[in-house]
């Protein structure tokens, strides 16, 4: 009997090890798949061989065009139960839905080039966001000259770096007629070591002068002010000899104008300014024993510009070194060769931060220099050149006044010529127009950007925008430019 019952408790205890490895080996088999269904939002992967009982992590939250995020939900109807991560317990295969509530409108922006190249628009441009500046498209025969908010008239430029956008919004190119043919290029330079430059049109045909040379005033002649012959003076190239005139060394800055049937040059020499006269824009330009004096022999001056107002009144404008240098005008006595010394008054100096530049070889200079008056709708617009000449931001502004003679307010919005990251040192300018309508700023740049000399020339379109107040129109500048660009021929 002894042995029939260790038998049967034998058969017994091994019947219940076996049953407890099966329920063992079944509990570690258990382990459940979760799937995100992110209801049109990005496809995120399921999350499988999840043990039961046990906690998921929370995925990258989806993205969904126009929607904002909302949480995972175990139902997609009401989205009553939102899942919780940190103590929801995975226990079965299981769907989260994702839920999105309504976000922010967004805007695209079309641009209408204007039977120029085609640019692709902006598309999902957030509100209050800002937007980068396209590839200026091309167009055959024709100049870019800006993206505008209204296609008829182009009053209303779109500013890249200070607008916003608020709504769908179309912007217009605007296209300025151009020579066929008819190209420059201000990254090679039009003109080699020619600094300061004025640009005399006469008899239709162009002749540069500017700083170059030890010996003088050098002059060059164009058909169409973009290809320039090589120098022609008189005196082996130079329209202006030392030879020939007061004065030794730096013959700088010089304007040639027509006037009664003679050219003159007024010019600056060891820091002083001069007028010579010739019956040619070749030169040579000379002055009688009597006439070789500089306007003041005591006083250093640089940097003329003659203006003749529409009533005959003559004005000369030039730079003392009164505190830095600082820009003056007087009326001009009908000798062209003095000054009406009561009416000599200061214009400007330095105000504006940008003028400061902190930049090497000379940060901080006080240069208000390179005087010109440009006159539009009644008001007088001195436009200047601020910076020493071989600061790298050396740059053009302007000020505004209801006489010749001031007082002067400076544009807020200056500089309205500056260097890039291509060209630099653009400054000491003259204006001239080709036709009607067709205007260039004519100015100066650095060799490269890190070699000042030789400085070479440079020419851009430039116009008057209307400001849409009672405040004088705003002189823009199309520059520097840095690639082949077409001459306008705008009638």
């Amino acid at each position: 009997m002894k042995k029939f019952y260790y038998v049967i408790c034998l058969l017994i205890s091994l019947y219940a090890c076996s049953g407890n490895e099966e329920t063992s080996g079944t509990d570690e088999l258990i382990t459940w798949k979760v799937e995100f269904n992110s209801n049109g939002g990005d496809v995120l992967p399921s999350f499988v061989n999840i043990k039961d009982q046990t906690t998921i992590q929370k995925p990258t939250n989806p993205k969904k065009n126009k929607f904002v995020f909302g949480g995972w939900f175990v139902d997609d109807a009401t989205f009553e139960k939102e899942w919780n991560f940190a103590t929801d317990l995975v226990v079965s295969n299981m769907i989260l839905y994702a839920k999105w509530l309504p976000g922010p409108p967004t805007w695209t922006v079309m641009f209408d080039s204007k039977g120029g190249t085609a640019i692709s628009p902006i598309q999902d441009v957030e509100t209050g966001a800002k937007i980068s500046r396209p590839v200026n498209p091309s167009k055959s025969g024709f100049i870019f000259n800006g993206w505008f908010t209204d296609d008829e008239i182009f009053t209303n430029e779109w500013d890249f770096s200070t607008k916003q956008i608020v709504s769908d919004t179309t912007l217009y190119a605007k296209w300025i007629q151009g020579f066929p043919n008819v190209t420059y290029n201000n990254l090679t330079g039009l003109v080699k070591d020619c600094a300061d430059p004025y640009i005399l049109k006469h008899e239709g045909k162009y002749y540069l002068y500017g700083t170059g040379g030890n010996d003088g005033i050098k002059v060059y002649r164009s058909d169409d002010m973009a290809k320039w012959s090589s120098a022609v003076g008189a005196t082996s190239g130079y329209a202006l000899h030392k030879n020939n005139v007061w004065g030794e060394k730096w013959f700088w800055a010089p304007e040639v104008y027509y006037l009664n049937g003679k050219f003159y040059m007024f010019y600056s020499a060891e820091e002083h300014i001069a007028v010579a006269t010739s019956d040619s824009p070749l030169g040579p330009f000379t002055q009688t024993e009597a006439e070789q004096k500089p306007f003041h022999a005591d006083i250093k001056e640089i940097d003329t510009h003659l203006f003749i107002d529409d009533n005959g009144k003559k004005y000369l404008y030039f730079v003392r070194f009164t505190n830095g240098n600082e820009i003056w005008v007087a009326e001009l006595n009908d000798d062209f060769r003095s000054i009406k010394e009561s009416t000599l008054k200061k214009c400007i100096g330095t105000s504006q931060s940008w003028e400061q530049s902190k930049l090497e070889p000379y940060p901080n200079s006080k240069v208000n220099e390179g005087p010109f008056i440009l006159k539009h709708k009644g008001t007088y617009y001195l436009t200047y050149s601020a910076n020493h000449y071989q600061n790298p931001n050396y740059g053009v502004g302007y000020a505004t006044s209801a006489t010749p003679l001031g007082p002067w307010v400076k544009y807020s919005g200056n500089p309205v010529l500056i260097g890039n990251d291509k060209i630099k040192g653009v400054g000491h300018h003259s204006f001239v127009n080709v036709t009607d309508g067709c205007q260039y700023i004519v100015y100066h740049s650095h060799n490269n950007i890190t070699t000042v000399q030789p400085r070479k020339l440079a020419i851009d379109f430039y116009e008057f925008i209307p400001s849409g107040n009672t405040n004088p129109d705003i002189l823009k500048v199309y520059g520097p430019t840095t690639e082949v660009m077409n001459l306008c021929s705008k009638e």
